[in-house]
């Protein structure tokens, strides 16, 4: 029943454990966005997420995060501080300090972030990771928090390039729930035009 008919074979992430940034939608997981009062339970997850699980990836939980994803240090959380993985003394970067930190001690394999000046990959490169800012459009943004709209991007947090690039060609994609996300031929246009 949980591989939905499928063997496991045909789920190229099947089992693989990931983490969720807490401004983004896990069905029946609350999401705060680092405020409890702001907090809410959603009934269905973000697109982004829905599509994971659908490939075989299990969600581990959320991650902590600068307070409504406006911060660059990883310090600006009611639920505490993220530190770095390295050294507990420095910043972890921010906002998606939790996503970053969560691959870094290898407690997932790969971490779902958000991205508006940097909040990707800022923690990743403080915590000696990999994270992608996707181009605007290319992930769907369909049940996330966002802190400015208009530059907000979802992208993954992982351990190496290959990674990061193979979680990209997977999540990337048109989604009629986001009216910014791209049309299914962008990418095979643009790799044709000179």
């Amino acid at each position: 029943a949980a591989l939905d008919g499928k063997t496991p074979a045909e789920l190229p992430l099947f089992g693989v454990p990931f983490a969720i940034k807490d401004n983004i939608d896990l069905a029946g997981i609350p999401t705060t966005a680092a405020c409890p009062a702001f907090a809410y339970v959603p009934e269905q997850s973000a697109t982004i997420v829905s599509q994971l699980i659908a490939l075989g990836a299990v969600p581990m939980g959320k991650t902590n995060l600068d307070q409504f994803a406006t911060g660059l240090n990883g310090t600006r959380s009611p639920y505490g501080e993220c530190r770095n993985s390295v050294h507990p003394a420095y910043p972890s970067g921010g906002s998606s300090a939790g996503s970053a930190l969560t691959v870094a001690l290898g407690v997932a394999s790969f971490a779902l972030g958000t991205d508006t000046g940097g909040s990707i990959r800022l923690p990743a490169s403080y915590c000696g990771v990999v994270g992608l800012k996707p181009t605007y459009g290319a992930v769907s943004r369909s049940g996330i928090i966002a802190a400015a709209s208009s530059f907000d991007q979802v992208g993954p947090i992982t351990k190496s390039v290959r990674d990061a690039q193979i979680l990209f060609k997977t999540i990337r994609g048109r989604d009629p729930k986001d009216a910014t996300s791209l049309p299914e031929d962008f990418y095979s246009a643009r790799a044709t035009t000179k």
